[in-house]
Formats: structure tokens, C-alpha cells, sequence
């Protein structure tokens, strides 16, 4: 068989940038898989890279191991920054993290009226755990006026997601009100 030199130019090229460049690289564990594995230096490294090209995700889960000394040295103020951009990209568990830090003012400047702000994006996105943190502050009256309907109703939606705190909070308030109990 005779190749051409445009032929044998495709095979050089596929050639120089399959193999030689992902060398290496195919059996280099995801971020994912690292974390899952307890490597969290691997893990820290590939969200990272990730993260610096944008994707929401990578920016929160590089904050959360800021924020919890997993991979590096613990640095709230990092995890803030971190959870920051995840948050303003729409990431419902950033706004949720981030709103965290704020309610305390650790690692951020305290802003409980932003935190609320933020915890309800992540609530209108249908985040349990925001639902549930929500529903936590309506019932305790912690920075927000407290309401116990408004935290049922809170506490309800991430029930349904099967949140265990969340159903618990639905049984206490649903017998307080004198309500049935519900599923």
C-alpha cells in the first residue's frame, strides 16, 4: 500500500499528540478518585487545576478542603475565596458553604442577611442541605425573624429529598403545631 504525504503527515500528527502527550496521564487517578481514596494531595491538585479553568465544582470541593485541612493547611479565608466563585457561577453548594462562613464571619466578614440571601439561591435551586440549613435558622430565629411555618415548610422540602435531620424537624414542629405527622 502507498501512503501520501498528507497521509503520512495525519499519522505523524495523531501520532506526536495522542500517546506521547497523554502519556502518563491515563492511569492518573480523577480528583474524584483520589478523594475517594484518601489522597487528598492528588485530589487538592486536580480540583485545582480544575477550578482555575472555571468549573463551579472543582471551586467548591478545592474550598471544602481548605475549609477542613484535607490536602493542605486549614485556611477559612482560602475556602471563602474558593466557595466565593463557585457561588457567583450559580453553584448551589457554593452559595450554601459560603453562606456558612458568612453567618459566623469565619474567614469572611460577617453578612447574615447575605448569608440568608444566599441560602435561599441555594433553597430555589431545590439543595436539601441549604433547605435544611434554612429551615434550621427559621426555627431558631437566627438571623431571620422565627417562624415555624416557614421552617416546616423548609424543613419539608428536604425531607422529601430524604434529609434524616430535616424529617426529624418535620415530625417535632408537625407535633407542636398538633398537626399530623407527616411522611
Amino acid at each position: 500500500m502507498k501512503k501520501t504525504p498528507s497521509a503520512m503527515l495525519s499519522i505523524l500528527l495523531f501520532a506526536a499528540t495522542c500517546p506521547a502527550s497523554h502519556a502518563g496521564s491515563w492511569n492518573k487517578p480523577t480528583p474524584n478518585e483520589a478523594f475517594s481514596k484518601g489522597d487528598y494531595q492528588t485530589a487538592l491538585r486536580g480540583f485545582t487545576d480544575r477550578a482555575m479553568l472555571g468549573e463551579d465544582a472543582a471551586q467548591d470541593n478545592v474550598g471544602m478542603m481548605y475549609a477542613q485541612a484535607l490536602g493542605t493547611e486549614r485556611d477559612v479565608a482560602k475556602a471563602a475565596s474558593w466557595y466565593r466563585k463557585a457561588a457567583e457561577q450559580g453553584y448551589a453548594q457554593g452559595q450554601r458553604h459560603l453562606a456558612g462562613l458568612m453567618m459566623t464571619g469565619e474567614g469572611v466578614e460577617q453578612d447574615i442577611p447575605g448569608a440568608i440571601r444566599l441560602y435561599q439561591k441555594a433553597v430555589d435551586q431545590g439543595l436539601a442541605s441549604a433547605q435544611r440549613d434554612l429551615g434550621s435558622l427559621y426555627e431558631a430565629g437566627n438571623g431571620v425573624t422565627q417562624d415555624n411555618q416557614k421552617a416546616l415548610e423548609l424543613f419539608t422540602l428536604a425531607a422529601n429529598q430524604g434529609d434524616a435531620f430535616a424529617q426529624e424537624r418535620v415530625a417535632a414542629l408537625s407535633r407542636k403545631a398538633g398537626l399530623p405527622a407527616r411522611p
